[in-house]
């Protein structure tokens, strides 16, 4: 398994960590069905939360 894949179902599968967000799904497709979402979810204020989830440290060129 990849850091990143143990690393997503964790937080998937632990409800405390992000305690704000309501996680949704996992490896959701995009629109276009060409890239995946690690995990989407739900805040408190209802806004959507997409979590890329990244075993490296990256700067924000990733969101795009």
């Amino acid at each position: 398994v990849h850091p990143e894949e143990k690393i997503e179902e964790i937080i998937y599968k632990t409800k405390g960590i992000l305690s704000d967000i309501y996680i949704l799904g996992r490896q959701i497709s995009n629109y276009a069905g060409s890239e995946r979402m690690d995990l989407i979810g739900v805040d408190n204020d209802n806004n959507i939360v997409i979590i890329e989830v990244k075993d490296e440290q990256v700067d924000e060129k990733v969101i795009t």
